[in-house]
């Protein structure tokens, strides 16, 4: 809560957490949320890898941000096509009007990018 910014934050410190959260109260929401901060500290493809790794990941269907997830961390690795998709099936699942319109954002930029 302390860094100016997402570039400033200790996302190795971040990480350590959750793996002690992971291991007093696991679930596949936290083990999500772990994958982003591994993406954030190592780059998107570790954290792919850490989100495809999520033991019972099939919880996570009907979760908008599991699809978001993917799709950030895919355009992150310069797969729009693929991100699009992802976010195409986050935006069918949000819950809210805020969680479309972040979601048709992000969807937006894949096809952007896919048109570049």
């Amino acid at each position: 809560a302390a860094a100016g910014n997402a570039r400033e934050t200790p996302w190795g410190n971040i990480v350590e957490l959750y793996d002690v959260l992971m291991k007093i109260l696991p679930s596949p929401v936290v083990a999500l949320n772990r994958a982003m901060a591994i993406a954030q500290h190592e780059g998107p493809a570790k954290g792919l890898n850490a989100v495809r790794a999520i033991e019972d990941a099939s919880r996570l269907a009907t979760y908008p941000f599991y699809a978001a997830v993917l799709g950030e961390l895919e355009l992150r690795c310069g797969h729009a096509e693929v991100a699009r998709k992802h976010f195409q099936e986050a935006r069918r699942l949000a819950r809210n009007e805020a969680e479309r319109r972040f979601l048709e954002n992000r969807f937006e930029e894949c096809t952007r990018k896919t048109l570049s």
